[in-house]
């Protein structure tokens, strides 16, 4: 098995943060009038940031 590299831990991270947002989603989607967009709009950001932070280093160091 290779020794995993900056970009499996990213991709890793994305997936746990994916992950997150679907938890978030289907619990907001249940939670009735007590419902909390903030959190899932908070996590759906960092989900997006951490794959464009991902595909904005590829861009750079793959020629």
């Amino acid at each position: 098995m290779p020794i995993p590299t900056p970009a499996d831990r990213a991709v890793a991270e994305i997936e746990d943060l994916h992950a997150l947002v679907v938890v978030r989603l289907r619990s907001w989607q249940r939670a009735g009038p007590n419902r909390d967009p903030a959190s899932i709009r908070q996590a759906l950001q960092n989900y997006a940031d951490a794959v464009v932070a991902l595909v904005n280093d590829a861009e750079v160091t793959i020629p």
